[in-house]
């Protein structure tokens, strides 16, 4: 939940969000079940108390900023954020459902590349970019945060790379369709 709060500061601060991410659903989108199942996992790898109740809410505030004006929003997400099965599959379904209501707010732009795209980057790992003054990855066991500009500029260049290779708007909606209604199907047989 400290965090969490951290983020509320540093997001009110913030007017263009970039970020790719490749593992998981990115906090600013998820649903408190699938927020609440995520904060569980990350408790018990780092053996620390579970603060659950407080981060969901913290996180759910911090969606508010989705809403607002003045604030852009630009995501990509590989598919395999949509189909890791991270959380159960009813979890994961109300989670693709809310993903496809956030990607048609006015202020959001979301990108997903398909499995069968031939991709110009290898997708190491997902990272945010706020402002163009700051890059934050995140790792097992840190947070890194650049802020040079040599380390910014490579981060928008691969941003922009992955952007290049990802589908928007009704394509991109039809993976998450597809990927909801193959969930759905194996959920209820």
């Amino acid at each position: 939940h400290v965090r969490q709060r951290e983020l509320l500061d540093l997001e009110a601060e913030t007017t263009i969000f970039r970020g790719f991410v490749c593992a998981a659903i990115p906090g600013l989108l998820q649903t408190p079940e699938y927020a609440r199942h995520i904060f569980e996992k990350i408790a018990a790898l780092n053996r620390v108390p579970p603060e659950i109740d407080e981060a969901v809410h913290l996180r759910m505030q911090r969606q508010e900023i989705l809403y607002g004006t003045g604030k852009e929003f630009h995501i990509v997400m590989t598919e395999a954020v949509l189909r890791y099965s991270i959380t159960p599959p009813e979890i994961m379904l109300r989670q693709l459902e809310k993903l496809l209501v956030t990607s048609t707010l006015r202020n959001f732009r979301l990108g997903i590349i398909p499995f069968a795209k031939s991709i110009d980057e290898i997708p190491w790992h997902g990272f945010w970019i706020d402002d163009d003054r700051l890059v934050t990855v995140e790792t097992f066991a840190a947070e890194l945060r650049l802020t040079h500009p040599s380390e910014i500029e490579l981060y928008n260049r691969t941003f922009d790379r992955m952007a290049q290779n990802a589908l928007y708007d009704d394509q991109a909606r039809h993976i998450i369709l597809h990927t909801n209604q193959t969930l759905g199907s194996i959920l209820h047989g």
